[in-house]
């Protein structure tokens, strides 16, 4: 949340100009090709609901939770607040920074938008770039995106640790084990693990493969 302050706080203030309230607030970017403006909101909603997932950590790890239930409710409550309030002001500082220019943060130099925009907030007047500034602000954001994966191998593991539990994994009675020293699943996690180096690493073979299944999986959210 720290980080997601800084960085909304310098791109904003790096930025040699800013975009109107009005494009901020009123302006509709429609590249999809459908003439139907509710349609294609809904599926705006998508990114939003992506951003929200991972909400019901504290579900899965309730067994681990004292006072669990009373805890695990509130840390579902307030994860989704917490959520709302730096993904709202986030969004909010990439659209300021991006200085009206929806065409350069889609096809600028890089793949990413996001990073498209950091560049274009440490651009100057004269058309010179701060690189350090734009790299600080990518390399937070991967940082972020690190703990991310981590938590999210946190949650995965235990989802698989109650399937295999219940007999629902093949091969349930090989990584329903609890390793005596760590006392965590660690055969489940390794699994976990490579199945999601797997999934990173798909974009390397096929970028359509990797995009329809990341679709799919937020639609399933």
């Amino acid at each position: 949340m720290a980080s997601t302050l800084v960085i909304v706080i310098t791109i904003v203030s790096a930025s040699k100009s800013l975009s109107t309230p009005e494009f901020v607030f009123t302006k509709y970017h429609n590249e999809t090709g459908m003439g139907s403006p509710v349609y294609v909101c809904l599926i705006g909603l998508l990114l939003s609901s992506y951003g929200f997932s991972g909400y019901e950590a504290g579900a899965h790890m309730a067994e681990e939770t004292k006072n669990a239930s009373s805890s695990a409710p509130k840390g579902i409550l307030y994860t989704c607040i917490a959520t709302a309030i730096t993904g709202f002001a986030y969004i909010i500082g990439l659209l300021f920074a991006c200085q009206g220019n929806i065409d350069g943060a889609l096809r600028g130099p890089n793949e990413h938008p996001v990073v498209n925009i950091y560049q274009m907030a440490f651009t100057g007047a004269n058309g010179s770039h701060n690189k350090h500034g734009s790299l600080a602000m990518t390399s937070l954001l991967i940082i972020n995106l690190f703990f991310a994966g981590f938590s999210s191998l946190t949650v995965t593991s235990r989802i698989g640790f109650a399937i295999a539990r219940d007999g629902g994994l093949p091969c349930s009675k090989f990584f329903y084990k609890v390793n005596p020293k760590t006392k965590t699943p660690d055969r489940v996690i390794v699994l976990v693990f490579i199945f999601d180096t797997i999934l990173c690493l798909m974009p390397l073979v096929s970028t359509t493969a990797f995009v329809a299944i990341t679709s799919i999986t937020t639609i399933g959210y």
